[in-house]
């Protein structure tokens, strides 16, 4: 495992640094909104309505089913950083794409930063498999780690675009663990 890079946040007020509870707040799909230690975190971000199409590529479109559970305009703006699988329009949207902050963090495949670097966004921060970004905000640090993930059988995987799943591991300055979680919108990658 190797260390990426590193990114610092504003610290929070101490009246948002709860590490005894936390949030998860399902917008959708693999959209969540995770408020833990100070940080808020956006993963995935798909905003399209029900009847919408988002463009996997290949001249391939998914329908969206369900209407989310808010708008792109209800992202707080204490959103820190948006946590990012892959790159396919049913995991970051044109609306995303258009109206997202191009400042905000984004930490996915390289893949993904390369793609989003050609439409504005500034701060990409592409891992490898097994590859690790320490984000702090104050006295809190979050590992991510880059997980194996795959879309689904070999033969479907070739046409797509890679994957990850991430750990999340939230600790103190004092390297006290507070918290682990996995993420993973994509079918964890196994042989067989």
């Amino acid at each position: 495992m190797s260390q990426s890079a590193d990114l610092e946040l504003p610290p929070s007020d101490e009246a948002t640094m709860d590490r005894e509870t936390g949030s998860i707040f399902f917008v959708g799909t693999a959209t969540v909104i995770l408020r833990y230690a100070g940080f808020t975190i956006l993963t995935d971000p798909n905003f399209l309505h029900a009847g919408d199409h988002a463009h996997l590529g290949y001249g391939i479109t998914a329908e969206r089913r369900t209407d989310p559970a808010m708008d792109i305009e209800g992202i707080p703006p204490e959103v820190d950083f948006v946590l990012l699988s892959h790159y396919h329009g049913d995991h970051f949207d044109h609306l995303v794409e258009e109206e997202l902050d191009k400042t905000l963090p984004i930490v996915t495949t390289h893949h993904a930063a390369d793609n989003l670097e050609e439409k504005g966004f500034q701060e990409a921060y592409p891992l490898d498999t097994w590859d690790t970004i320490a984000i702090s905000k104050g006295e809190v640090e979050l590992d991510i780690t880059s997980m194996p993930g795959r879309h689904g059988p070999p033969i479907v995987e070739k046409a797509l675009p890679p994957v990850m799943g991430s750990m999340l591991e939230f600790a103190l300055e004092s390297e006290t663990v507070l918290k682990s979680l996995l993420c993973s919108v994509a079918e964890p990658s196994h042989s067989g």
